[in-house]
């Protein structure tokens, strides 16, 4: 096994998760949920439907669905029929959501900034790239449920 690195990449999800909780605590929604909201905030141009996520996200519908549900039972969203399709949602920021932008962003930028401090720019090119191969190869075996 070559360094076991979906040992090391769980071990910094993990470590991601309980910084955010602890930035995130005052403002009343989980680490998943900051992260949502900063990718709708971002997507200032067009519509965002649920399926979006579950692409954007690589997580399933149903866990986009709870997602959507929590953030809306907290005020921060509000889902709307599309008229030409009633199976399409779309997703719209409330005032609520909107207020927290800037406060969101801050605790975001931290969190890139010690998680890369130290790191050179060369080398963050190549663990993006790295990254984004590894995705890339598990991608279509979990989408075929399948384990080799």
């Amino acid at each position: 096994m070559r360094n076991n690195i979906a040992l090391r990449v769980k071990r910094l999800n993990l470590l991601l998760e309980q910084y955010g909780r602890k930035q995130i605590k005052n403002l009343d929604i989980s680490p998943s949920q900051c992260l949502l909201l900063n990718y709708l905030f971002s997507r200032k141009e067009g519509t965002v439907y649920a399926t979006e996520l579950h692409e954007q996200f690589g997580i399933s519908k149903s866990a986009v669905s709870v997602l959507l549900k929590g953030m809306r039972q907290k005020g921060y969203l509000k889902i709307e029929v599309n008229p030409k399709d009633d199976r399409k949602k779309a997703i719209v920021l409330t005032p609520k959501a909107m207020g927290m932008q800037e406060q969101l962003n801050i605790c975001l930028e931290k969190q890139q900034e010690l998680l890369c401090k130290k790191i050179s720019q060369e080398d963050m090119k190549i663990i993006e790239r790295g990254l984004d191969i590894m995705t890339r190869n598990m991608r279509p075996a979990t989408e075929r449920n399948e384990v080799k």
